[in-house]
């Protein structure tokens, strides 16, 4: 089957729905930063073709400050004891289904990192969203990220953005390459971040309840993996294999998606 942008969308807000629920479900406070925004900006007036021209060029890769203001991560949490406000930090949740399928790039990371790295702890997230996030930190906020990687045997993961170790990077403006969006990306370590209830335990001392339901719930939409349609074709015995590996791994019968 073909994961297309819609429903890439439908199971990136799904995986929101679900962290946000679960967080309300242990007294963190959750604002939704994004949907503040959008109120804001209808207040305003709506923005004219030159800034939104602007805005979708890749000019503005060189702003911080639209950069900042453009990948703003999608939450508040805010924690509070006995009904008093204590701490807070800027949250942004990611859906990760995509592995990598080809022997060529996962050796040349461990050739560039000196060391064996698992396959299922590779992932990608937007170069401009992470840059943004490390801004954020450079500023003096706490910035984590939080996401569902589908490939993981944790399934659910959390860090500060300053923690998470950076494997790789884009360096051109356009992927052109890549299946879908063209947006440059930056591969990260997942074996650099914390299970979900680990972060919850250490950082906002909250014991976490229900992981397993947790994890069933995020398993309904992510129970697959995500290939670009010519790897597919043409390495069709190499994605079957990492398909059943990181099955495997994570004691999921893991789908083929095609992107």
């Amino acid at each position: 089957m073909t994961l297309t942008y819609p429903k890439r969308i439908e199971i990136g807000n799904f995986v929101e729905d679900v962290f946000v629920k679960y967080l309300k479900h242990h007294q963190l406070g959750v604002i939704e930063v994004a949907e503040s925004l959008k109120q804001g900006a209808t207040a305003a007036g709506k923005l004219d073709q030159r800034i939104k021209e602007a805005m979708r060029s890749d000019a503005v890769k060189r702003n911080k400050a639209i950069i900042m203001c453009r990948y703003m991560p999608d939450f508040l949490l805010l924690q509070f004891q006995e009904q008093v406000f204590r701490d807070a930090m800027f949250c942004d949740v990611k859906a990760m289904f995509t592995p990598v399928f080809l022997d060529t790039f996962h050796k040349q990371l461990e050739r560039a990192h000196g060391a064996k790295i698992a396959l299922h702890n590779v992932a990608n997230i937007e170069r401009e969203a992470f840059d943004s996030y490390k801004s954020y930190h450079a500023a003096g906020a706490k910035v984590s990220v939080l996401l569902a990687c589908s490939y993981h045997p944790e399934l659910a993961l959390c860090e500060y953005i300053e923690n998470i170790r950076e494997l790789y990077r884009d360096p051109q403006n356009r992927n052109r390459q890549a299946a879908g969006s063209t947006t440059p990306r930056v591969n990260i370590d997942l074996s650099s971040m914390r299970p979900l209830q680990q972060f919850l335990k250490e950082e906002f001392e909250v014991d976490a309840e229900m992981v397993d339901k947790l994890h069933a719930r995020l398993r309904e939409k992510l129970d697959f993996v995500a290939c670009p349609q010519n790897i597919a074709e043409d390495y069709e015995a190499k994605v079957s294999a990492v398909v059943q590996s990181l099955s495997q791994l994570t004691g999921v019968k893991l789908r083929l998606e095609l992107i």
